[in-house]
């Protein structure tokens, strides 16, 4: 039996998270060993980790300061392959790679596209630097998209050979078993919209938010549910909750926080939203097309224009463009058309052969 090691600086809900998540249920337990090392527990997401896997918990505050641990305890377990999902824990990985005993292989998935995170200071000079230099010290580094893979390949000198195009999984097994779940937020008698993710502006909530006023001003049976944790790092709640009541949607915006099981929302909303600044590929996406809800969406990533038909299963709009968003929301009725979205778990399986 092989042995997988999956690394995380925490248990936090987010894409990177859960993309792991997803990853460890794919693989056959009865072909692989698996183990997933935590920085610090913090996070939701604990119980969503599989029984068939072992977690390990450094319990060290910063990820920077889990250097000589997270050896140790690499070492301990000697694993043929390392997976790794977030800009830290793959720069701290790469630098302890010399150290790593039975020279497993290293891979890294980039969560985010490089230049929208440098550009927006999400990622300081500093990362940058440490990412240019280890990045092309990786086994394999997995890009979302053929976008990201070009940028990651101009931005730090990857070898073409080293990145593959992996789409985020889709778990839809638990996907189907969970959305069966009965909800009680909804009132069915009003046009329920949803949006998700944690309350950064990253997410775009202010500008949704903003558009809802025009949504609101031309049909009131409209409300907006707004799923997601507050963001430590980030003062974005309060100025969402203060952006609500200026504008006179207490009645129409809810935030509900982090909801342990998003997938009834989605499943009972007559439309989904993303309005973000900036992805690299939006599990949300995925898992709502899945479902078979339609999707509003800002051309925040090149990809979501292969997934989001205009008109058809939903609507492509700019960032910023308030009017433009509003009309595409108040337009969810048009969108009644299916498509199926791909399975990437092929391609994982591949990644551990």
């Amino acid at each position: 039996m092989k042995k997988i090691l999956f690394l995380l600086p925490n248990l936090e809900a987010g894409g990177a998270e859960r993309v792991v998540l997803n990853y460890t249920r794919i693989l056959d337990p009865s072909k692989y060993e698996m183990t997933l090392i935590i920085v610090n527990d913090y996070g939701d997401l604990q119980t969503y980790i599989p029984d068939h896997v072992n977690l390990v918990n450094l319990n060290i505050i910063r990820t920077r300061q889990a250097y000589f641990k997270l050896i140790r305890t690499i070492n301990s377990i000697q694993p043929e392959y390392i997976f790794s999902s977030t800009d830290r824990t793959n720069v701290l990985l790469l630098m302890a790679k010399a150290f790593l005993l039975g020279k497993p292989k290293i891979i890294i998935r980039e969560p985010n596209t490089p230049s929208a995170q440098f550009g927006e200071n999400y990622l300081n000079s500093t990362y940058f630097k440490l990412m240019k230099f280890f990045y092309p010290k990786t086994d394999i580094l997995v890009a979302q998209t053929e976008a990201m893979k070009m940028e990651l390949l101009k931005t730090f000198s990857i070898p073409k050979h080293k990145i593959q195009v992996i789409p985020n999984p889709i778990d839809k097994k638990f996907i189907d078993d969970q959305k069966e779940r009965i909800i009680e937020s909804f009132d069915h008698s009003k046009i329920n919209i949803v949006a998700s993710g944690r309350l950064h502006r990253q997410k775009g909530f202010d500008f949704l938010i903003k558009a809802f006023t025009e949504v609101v001003r031309k049909n009131d049976d409209f409300r907006l549910y707004i799923i997601g944790k507050k963001d430590v790092k980030d003062n974005c709640t309060a100025e969402l909750e203060t952006l609500i009541v200026k504008l006179k949607l207490s009645n129409h915006v809810k935030l509900l926080g982090f909801q342990s099981n998003p997938y009834p929302f989605y499943k009972n909303a007559d439309l989904f939203v993303l309005s973000s600044r900036w992805e690299g590929l939006p599990n949300v996406v995925l898992e709502n097309l899945y479902i078979g809800t339609p999707v509003v969406a800002t051309r925040c990533v090149p990809v979501l224009s292969e997934l989001i038909v205009d008109g058809k299963n939903g609507n492509l709009c700019d960032f910023g463009n308030i009017d433009e968003l509003a009309e595409a929301v108040l337009n969810y009725k048009n969108y009644t058309e299916k498509y199926p979205v791909n399975s990437s778990d092929e391609q994982i399986l591949k990644l551990f052969e």
